[in-house]
């Protein structure tokens, strides 16, 4: 088997599990399917934050997309889930190459300012940088003053690396 093709799980092949022919063609590559619950549990978190009228709540957003962006570097699949998320826009998209969390944010809430997305991606790359492994980020944004400081410190440290 090569190593760039993507596996298909099928159930059918435990010995126990029989599939008819028409559910066998409806099994999705195992990456893609997981990709897909990704990005669509993402949208739902983003919906939710965005209809619920509360500010605070923007901190949940970020908090899923850091999760998610870091669980795909760790993985070593960013790049790949990245164009699938872009691709799934099906429309051309104005961001910069290697910011992995403005991507993500304008892929699930495109009605974003470029002022927001840019604040909050650079608020998730100063966590990114500096967050311990063990605190969770909402109490990390906290602890360093709010979205806007931390978005604040991730500018001085790009200016001046080493200087956080």
């Amino acid at each position: 088997m090569e190593l760039d093709q993507e596996q298909t799980y099928l159930p059918a092949e435990s010995p126990k599990i029989r599939l008819s022919a028409k559910n066998k063609r409806q099994a999705l590559p195992l990456k893609q399917s997981r990709l897909e619950s990704e990005f669509e549990t993402l949208r739902a978190v983003s919906k939710r934050t965005f209809s619920s009228g509360n500010r605070m709540a923007v901190r949940m957003f970020l908090g899923a997309i850091f999760n998610l962006v870091t669980r795909w570097e760790s993985e070593d699949r960013l790049e790949e889930g990245l164009y699938r998320l872009l691709d799934s826009l099906k429309a051309p998209v104005p961001l910069k190459i290697g910011e992995a969390f403005a991507v993500v944010i304008y892929c699930t809430a495109p009605h974003l300012d470029k002022k927001s997305r840019s604040k909050w991606a650079r608020a998730l790359r100063f966590a990114a940088l500096t967050k311990p492994s063990n605190e969770p980020l909402r109490a990390f944004i906290k602890r360093k003053g709010g979205i806007n400081a931390c978005a604040s410190r991730y500018a001085v440290y790009a200016r001046r690396p080493g200087k956080i």
